[in-house]
């Protein structure tokens, strides 16, 4: 949603911007859209597709991006057990940063593309 904050969005502020927009395609961080969607009588993804950029580990049903949470808490369990053998304490002068790259997961939120 570019009009408003995901994080801070209710049910009736999205359903209204919904019905105002009616995109074909929902892309967001929060698995409520498709909850609120289907209470309002809406098809997902027949009617609506979405694809949640923030994936959980259990989440099966769901399109979208799977930040591989279970790796990530790995190399930040190995960046500061490596901190600690190094007897390095306190804020380091100069941080590190681990990345790992999301992967995308097919899902019952979004249609099959059609070749």
């Amino acid at each position: 949603l570019v009009e408003g904050a995901v994080h801070s969005m209710n049910e009736a502020a999205f359903l209204a911007w919904f019905h105002r927009r009616r995109p074909d395609v929902i892309v967001g961080v929060t698995a409520n859209v498709v909850r609120w969607l289907r209470a309002a009588g809406w098809r997902v993804p027949a009617d609506v597709g979405f694809a949640n950029l923030s994936l959980h580990p259990g989440d099966t049903e769901q399109a979208g991006a799977d930040e591989h949470l279970d790796l990530m808490g790995a190399a930040a369990l190995d960046l500061v057990a490596g901190q600690l053998m190094h007897d390095e304490l306190g804020m380091p002068a100069c941080p590190r940063h681990v990345l790992l790259d999301a992967s995308w997961r097919d899902g019952a939120t979004l249609r099959r593309r059609v070749a």
